[in-house]
């Protein structure tokens, strides 16, 4: 897999920071299979491009000992996943909360 990322990340108080990113996805071959979908074109007709994600990700410091992340991502499926019949958008939404035991 081919998978370049442009991100950009900032902390406008001194307990929370942000990032977002865009990313884009491509096979490294026209006959790979892209296993995360479960989707493979044996005959290398559909391409190599598996589309693009744009994500966010707000990291807060709650208390001195336990840290809650909250993240976004929006996928937007290119050609070779198209081409297979999965043409939909697609999100991910979670929420991460990490104790520590130690400072």
């Amino acid at each position: 897999m081919i998978a370049p990322k442009v991100r950009y990340e900032f902390q406008p108080h001194e307990r929370l920071a942000i990032d977002a990113g865009y990313n884009t996805y491509w096979l490294a071959a026209a006959k790979d299979s892209w296993g995360a979908a479960r989707l493979q074109d044996k005959t290398g007709d559909s391409g190599t491009f598996l589309g693009h994600e744009l994500d966010v990700r707000f990291r807060i410091k709650v208390w001195d000992r336990i840290d809650i992340t909250i993240g976004y991502a929006h996928f937007i499926p290119g050609g070779f996943p198209r081409s297979l019949g999965k043409n939909k958008d697609s999100d991910f939404l979670y929420v991460e909360l990490s104790p520590r035991l130690l400072k």
